[in-house]
Formats: structure tokens, C-alpha cells, sequence
């Protein structure tokens, strides 16, 4: 049985790093909430431009562009892959890894990765993919030229026939206690992103069929210098804010999952703390037992 020395020792010990626990999930829960600020606040901004992108492809139908073309060969994917580049965020590294994992399947060889954090860079370096570009250091607070630095590097190797595809993974911010892995196509841009395909989403149609979307193929409007140019700016512009988008996302996602963390570690160290207590208890009470048994021992033998 452990010494009531050894038992205060481990008590002081959790105390400690229930401190820091304590103390982490306090800090992830203020960030917290400034990063899902920023994520409600760019929502409209990229609805905004789905609606103008929208209202080019619903009124100008032979328009078109190269990051809405699919590739005339096979070419290499490249998958962009949001993750931390700290840990102590229970799951989140590893669920948004597995995810990217999984959709990359068999086509390893094929696919470039683009790691944004360090987990991600040093997740698919580990497992021998080719890593192609990395993005580390990312501030809590995700900055726009962040992200307009990756798509522009994205959207680059696209025009240059360097891939022919270009995937997204990150983890989409639901709250608190909930951050969903999620993969999404950003090129070859596809009209059913923007409502207007034939096969368009339950989710796009949505969009555009209620509120201030609804009947917007009866406004006509002029679009100078000429539909295809105004397409070309809005398209690069939707990448790079999508890439924000889910800059923003995957940030408030590690603090949610961070605070949820520590809470639990925070928990558990005050549940180990009461174990030890009743530990050292038993073993006080114990020893001071066996000093009263011996005093009454060595009463009797003077006896």
C-alpha cells in the first residue's frame, strides 16, 4: 500500500494539471466563441456571391470557364487537408485525417496533398504520399490572404494541367460538442453548386428557390464587360472564400473540440483527486490504528 507521503504527492501532482487543464479549456472556450463569430459573420458574404455567380449562369447559358471545365485527360487530384497544428484536441486531428484517408483510398499514388498544419503534413509524410505544399503556423484567427495564398496556388495547378481535380478536407463546425470530417469537390467548379444544374442539391436548390432568391431568374440584368469575365473574377473569388470559409470552420472546430477536451480531462483529474483522498484517508485512519495498537500493546506489557 502506498505511503500517505506518495498519496499527497499524487494528489498534488493531478492538482496541478488540473490547474493547467482548467485553465487551457477556459482560453479554447473564449476563442471559441470569437471563431464562431467569424464563421456566422462569412456565411452571408459567400451566399452573397453563390447568388451572383447564380444569376450569370441562370441568365448567360453559353457561358463558360476553365475552372468549371472538366479535364479532356487524366490527371493527377490534389487534395487540400485542413487540420491542427497543435494537439490536445481529443479526436480532431485524427477523425479529419482518417476522412481525407478514406476518400483518397487507392489512388495514392495519384493524389497530391496539400497539408494545411502541421498534423497534416506530418499525418500523410508518415504514410509516404506526396506532399506537395504545406501550410503551417496558422494564427488562430485565420486571416483572408491565408487563405487566398493556398487557393491561388490551387487554382494555379489547375489552370497549368498540373491536376485535373481538386478536393477539400475539413472538419465543418456544428458547435461546441460536434465537429463533422468533411469532403467536399472545390474544382472543377459544377453548375449544381450554384443552383442552376439539372442535378443541383436539395441544399442549392433550396437556396435559391426561398427568400431573397426566389423568382430571381424573372430580373434581367447587364453584365460589363461581358458575362464571361464577370464569371471568371466571381469564380476565383468563390474559391478563395470557400478556402476561408473552411479555414474559419476548421478553427472553431479544434477549439470546440479542445474546450471539450480539457473538460473531460478537467473531470477526470477531479475524480482521480477524490479517489486519492479516500485512498490517503484509509491509509491515515489505518496508521493512526496501528499507533493507537501499539501504544495500548506496550501499555499492557508494562503491565
Amino acid at each position: 500500500m502506498q505511503s500517505t507521503r506518495e498519496i499527497k504527492r499524487r494528489i498534488k501532482s493531478v492538482n496541478s494539471t488540473k490547474q493547467i487543464t482548467r485553465a487551457m479549456e477556459m482560453v479554447s472556450a473564449a476563442k471559441l466563441r470569437k471563431s464562431q463569430q467569424r464563421v456566422e459573420s462569412n456565411r452571408p458574404y459567400e451566399e452573397r456571391m453563390r447568388q451572383s455567380i447564380h444569376r450569370i449562369l441562370s441568365q448567360a447559358k453559353l457561358v463558360d470557364h476553365p475552372l468549371m471545365r472538366d479535364p479532356k485527360q487524366d490527371l493527377p487530384t490534389a487534395h487540400i487537408i485542413i487540420a491542427a497544428d497543435r494537439g490536445l484536441c481529443g479526436g480532431y486531428n485524427v477523425n479529419v485525417s482518417k476522412e481525407a484517408a478514406s476518400k483518397i483510398g487507392e489512388q495514392k499514388e495519384d493524389t497530391k496533398i496539400i497539408a494545411v498544419g502541421k498534423y497534416a503534413r506530418d499525418y500523410f509524410k508518415k504514410r509516404d504520399y506526396q506532399v506537395v505544399s504545406e501550410y503551417v503556423d496558422i494564427d488562430d484567427y485565420p486571416s483572408f490572404d491565408r487563405a487566398k495564398s493556398i487557393a491561388e496556388a490551387v487554382e494555379q495547378m489547375f489552370y497549368d494541367g498540373v491536376v485535373g481535380e481538386v478536393y477539400l478536407t475539413f472538419s465543418e463546425f456544428k458547435n461546441a460538442m460536434v465537429q463533422t470530417p468533411v469532403t467536399r469537390k472545390v474544382l472543377p467548379m459544377s453548375s449544381e453548386l450554384f443552383g442552376t444544374g439539372d442535378e443541383s442539391n436539395d441544399e442549392a436548390k433550396a437556396s435559391f428557390e426561398t427568400g431573397e432568391m426566389a423568382g430571381l431568374e424573372d430580373q434581367i440584368y447587364k453584365f460589363e464587360p461581358s458575362p464571361g469575365v464577370v464569371l471568371g473574377g466571381l469564380l476565383s473569388s468563390y474559391l478563395k472564400s470557400s478556402l476561408f470559409r473552411a479555414l474559419l470552420e476548421a478553427k472553431a472546430s479544434e477549439q470546440g473540440a479542445r474546450m471539450t477536451a480539457m473538460k473531460s480531462a478537467t473531470d477526470n483529474a477531479d475524480d482521480m483527486i477524490e479517489d486519492l483522498t479516500l485512498t490517503y484517508n484509509k491509509a491515515r485512519q489505518g496508521a493512526i490504528t496501528q499507533e493507537i495498537l501499539e501504544v495500548v500493546s506496550g501499555a499492557q506489557a508494562l503491565e
